[in-house]
């Protein structure tokens, strides 16, 4: 069974490489030019923002401070 596993394996990474390889190939010098050449960044912001909840003053939420404890003598989470 691990002898028909490995030929298996060998088989599929023997495709992936030769793909890639094929792939390789075909880069040339003007590509890489154009792939390498520096470019503006232009960013104008999240077109859509996700707003988040204010909460109020001494308010905890599940990030406060028991958050994700397990009880030790039960092993239940606290509430």
């Amino acid at each position: 069974m691990t002898g028909e596993l490995k030929k298996m394996a060998i088989t599929m990474l023997q495709e992936y490489v030769k793909e890639f390889q094929d792939r390789r190939k075909e880069v040339t010098d003007e590509v890489m030019r154009a792939y390498m050449t520096p470019r503006e960044l232009v960013w104008k912001g999240n077109p859509n923002p996700v707003k988040r909840e204010k909460k109020g003053k001494g308010e905890k939420g599940k990030e406060g401070k028991d958050a994700g404890k397990v009880e030790e003598k039960t092993g239940e989470a606290k509430s």
